[in-house]
């Protein structure tokens, strides 16, 4: 039997997740269901995929809030899984009987608000928020992983072709504006499309021209938009030679 129960604005702490399985083993497992343990650990951004061998690994990065996680552990007929989205935390069960489940929800239940955060807690706490708004490139995952784990930012990725602006106005009112800067990696078919003219314009108007900063390879045939923004000139498939200058512009944002 399975049970999954949706936690709205919540969002745990390492401390949480570990107190939370922690009782679901104690509650329900034996040895022998330990013996057969299956374990998933994976941190999304966007289409970026980090799969850990150990939670501790997962905790390491793990920013509540702000990365969307997954952590599932399963024991033959019982499981564990906790997962995330952009709004709330969903707990999953698998055990024998409801009866055997209903403890271990209420147990979870009582760690909020003590272990938990809400989203507007999550994005304040995290100095900065870093957005990376990418088209087709694939070098915008090098950028991400290079701040999210080489340096520890809390960093959103969107794809352009899918950016709902309404999204970045809601993080720009529950983090602030003075707390967010946004990296735009475009290619010259993407600055030149519909899609990026809107964008950029909301974007500025959202965040401040000097808050968005588009990083782009160097070619004669790249025009820059009409309005001027702050830019990164990289050459062609050699991205991670100006990952200083991004880091540069990140940290002054701080000031």
């Amino acid at each position: 039997m399975r049970r999954t129960r949706q936690y709205t604005n919540v969002f745990f702490t390492s401390e949480g997740i570990r107190k939370s399985f922690a009782f679901f083993e104690e509650a329900l497992l034996t040895d022998l269901h330990k013996r057969y343990l299956v374990k998933e650990f994976v941190i999304e951004l966007g289409s970026l995929l980090l799969e850990y061998e150990t939670e501790e690994d997962l905790f390491k990065v793990y920013i509540p809030g702000v990365t969307t996680v997954i952590y599932k552990k399963t024991f033959l007929d019982y499981e564990f899984m906790l997962y995330t989205s952009e709004r709330s935390t969903y707990v999953g069960l698998k055990a024998q009987t409801l009866a055997r489940m209903v403890p271990v929800f209420q147990y979870i239940d009582s760690l909020i608000p003590s272990t938990t955060l809400t989203r507007e807690e999550a994005l304040k706490k995290a100095l900065p928020l870093v957005l990376v708004i990418h088209g087709h490139d694939e070098q915008w995952k090098d950028l991400v992983s290079y701040l999210y784990l080489r340096h520890g930012y809390a960093v959103k990725p969107f794809d352009l072709e899918h950016l709902r602006i309404h999204e970045i106005r809601e993080l720009v009112k529950l983090a602030g504006r003075d707390n967010i800067i946004a990296f735009c990696h475009l290619g010259q078919g993407d600055l030149e499309g519909v899609s990026w003219v809107e964008a950029d314009r909301n974007l500025r108007e959202l965040l401040g021209t000097e808050r968005v900063v588009l990083i782009c390879p160097e070619s004669r045939s790249i025009r820059m938009p009409a309005v001027s923004n702050e830019a990164i000139f990289f050459a062609p498939g050699r991205i991670k030679e100006v990952f200083w200058l991004v880091l540069n512009k990140v940290r002054r944002s701080l000031a």
